[in-house]
């Protein structure tokens, strides 16, 4: 059972950094363009979360967010995950 197991864990591994890899790469052009300027900054935000949005749609998480404090838009927070895997970046 174990390496079934095992299997499974690098097939998975290889599926989800094959997705990051080719999902990226495709639009490093347009990146570098956007985060050239600050006035565009809301648009590499928007790119950036339609990114992460198809790896986790592809990897087959879905996303439950409970809202213990109501977070104010006109305020700056600093949010400071523990990184345990990779998703933690595709979430935040």
């Amino acid at each position: 059972m174990r390496i079934f197991k095992n299997i499974f864990y690098i097939f998975w591994r290889c599926w989800f950094y094959g997705w990051v890899l080719f999902t990226i790469i495709p639009i490093i052009p347009l990146l570098l363009v956007v985060t050239s300027s600050e006035k565009l900054y809301p648009i590499f935000f928007k790119i950036a979360q339609a990114w992460a949005n198809t790896i986790l749609f592809v990897m087959g998480f879905k996303v439950y967010l409970i809202e213990d404090e109501i977070v104010d838009n006109k305020k700056s927070y600093m949010f400071c995950p523990n990184h345990t895997s990779m998703i933690d970046i595709m979430v935040m």
